[in-house]
């Protein structure tokens, strides 16, 4: 427990620096959790018995952020498409027909590249409030995460869904909610100091939507950890595996944030 909040502070000074740095740090970053986001997942399928098809996928997310820098969303929407494509020839000409390698060949097209580039969009965007989104993109999955665990040890009973991760518990997921409504609010006391006039009910409802979207990412990712038969995504921070197990439900909380700025930018 303790090394687990060790490592969540690094981490959450990091992102600090980060965004305190402005976007061109952010943008870099962006280019790191692609390649390491994708190794990982890539690892993990080979682990699992898969024959990924890496030579695919390296090129591809290399190409993502660079893309959306020079065509916007048409140029990750081109480079979905010829991804995938790419991938599904490669599979069909490398092996026998077969459900799970199809599968393990396409997921890294989406996942976590997809997310990831999502994650970039909000700290891209061109609202005047574009680093409190990038703030409560972190700080709704850590609260919901750190409630969720510690409501799940105290008071835990019930589980959540057993056949996916046996230890979440639903009295867990109501405290994640309750987690990411604080930390909703400790964000919202942060943007008035720097008046940014946007409503607490605003933050509220971010919130809410932050922790489901935060607790399904947790949830899916749990998915795919028994369908590749591993543990752990890796090995880069102690006491939470890989960079995938610590991003796992930011990166649905991302999208959830990414749509919303998107049509607020409309």
């Amino acid at each position: 427990m303790l090394k687990r909040m060790v490592t969540g502070l690094a981490a959450g000074a990091y992102v600090a620096a980060m965004v305190l740095l402005g976007r061109t740090a952010l943008m870099v970053n962006v280019v790191l959790l692609l390649i390491i986001g994708t190794h990982e997942i890539l690892s993990s399928l080979s682990a699992g018995g898969f024959r990924p098809v890496k030579w695919v996928y390296y090129p591809y997310v290399l190409l993502l952020l660079p893309a959306y820098l020079w065509l916007g969303e048409k140029g990750l929407l081109i480079l979905l498409i010829a991804g995938t494509m790419a991938a599904m020839a490669a599979a069909a000409l490398r092996h026998e027909p077969d459900p799970g390698e199809m599968l393990a060949a396409l997921l890294p097209a989406f996942y976590p590249a997809i997310p990831i580039m999502a994650m970039c969009m909000v700290m891209n965007n061109d609202l005047a409030h574009w680093r409190l989104y990038v703030w409560l993109m972190f700080a709704l999955s850590v609260g919901s995460d750190g409630f969720a665990l510690f409501f799940g040890r105290a008071f835990g009973r019930h589980k959540l869904i057993p056949k996916v991760s046996p230890n979440k518990t639903v009295e867990g997921a109501v405290g994640g909610v309750m987690g990411s409504l604080f930390s909703a609010l400790v964000v919202y006391c942060v943007s008035l100091y720097f008046r940014d006039g946007i409503s607490v009910w605003t933050f509220l409802g971010l919130g809410l939507a932050g922790s489901l979207a935060t607790q399904v990412g947790d949830i899916v990712a749990s998915y795919i950890k028994r369908f590749c038969k591993v543990k752990d995504f890796g090995t880069m921070f102690p006491g939470h595996g890989g960079l995938l197990d610590r991003l796992d439900g930011i990166l649905y909380n991302a999208v959830a944030l990414c749509i919303y700025t998107m049509l607020l930018g409309v």
